[in-house]
């Protein structure tokens, strides 16, 4: 909401989807949910190596470790936010 109008305000968050981001089908949805899906199982198996070698740890930081967890958190907000488009705007 835009304090000075009282307009809501539209961002455009479609970067966030990859592949174009054009919602405009099924497909593109899966392809979509699929790229996330893709990314953010790349970015919990490198978090697994920081737990799974007990010899050789790779000392990430709490605070880097917090922010792959949120990077993997903000991924399933984008899958919950392109089928909610998807379902209000492209699904007959």
């Amino acid at each position: 909401m835009n304090e000075n109008t009282k307009e809501s305000v539209t961002v455009d968050l479609t970067h966030r989807l990859g592949l174009g981001a054009e919602l405009d089908s099924a497909y593109a949805l899966g392809e979509a949910i699929a790229a996330i899906t893709e990314r953010s199982s790349s970015v919990l198996h490198m978090l697994a190596t920081q737990f799974a070698d007990k010899e050789n740890p790779s000392h990430l930081s709490d605070e880097t470790i917090f922010g792959v967890i949120d990077s993997v958190i903000c991924d399933l907000s984008d899958i919950t936010a392109a089928v909610g488009h998807y379902n209000k705007n492209v699904q007959p």
